[in-house]
């Protein structure tokens, strides 16, 4: 009938930006005060409720790559990578250009030294840069094994990932 078919009591705050991420059975939310909370659907409870050290809106999209739950803030310029099973934080990385994208345990973002960052999500270490000469604007897409980047000038480059980083 359209009704709503039910609630899920939690501890976020206000949030206007982003649209939940549904993996299986949970829900990852997040609000404009840098809170996030992971859901489980079935029970309608919230899981647990994680307060990330700066107090700024979360902008992007959250991404979750096997256990790893990416939260970008764009006024932070902050990745902070959290464990999706209890909401523990297990690293950051701070001067960060634009939203991160993620597959096969890496995840690549820009800086503003205009480098792109490629971090080993197992280790949380930095395993490669790269010197792209202008500042990424936006989230990269990963395509036919080529990295997709928008720079702020609107450029728009492609970068072989076997280039950037070699395994």
């Amino acid at each position: 009938d359209g009704g709503l078919i039910g609630r899920i009591p939690s501890r976020l705050g206000e949030s206007d930006t982003i649209a939940p991420l549904i993996v299986g059975n949970r829900a990852f939310a997040a609000d404009l005060d840098g809170g996030v909370s992971a859901f489980d659907l079935r029970s309608r409870r919230e899981i647990w409720h994680s307060r990330l050290d700066h107090e700024d809106e979360i902008t992007d999209p959250l991404l979750e790559l096997d256990g790893r739950l990416l939260v970008y803030s764009y006024e932070a310029e902050e990745i902070s990578i959290l464990s999706a099973a209890d909401g523990r934080v297990l690293g950051s990385f701070s001067e960060v250009a634009a939203a991160p994208v993620a597959g096969d345990d890496l995840m690549v973002f820009g800086n503003f030294d205009d480098e792109l960052i490629v971090v080993n999500l197992n280790s949380l270490r930095i395993v490669a840069r790269r010197e792209i000469g202008e500042t990424i604007s936006a989230r990269p897409l990963l395509m036919d094994g080529k990295l997709i980047l928008s720079t702020e000038s609107g450029k728009v480059m492609a970068i072989n990932l076997e280039v950037l980083f070699p395994r």
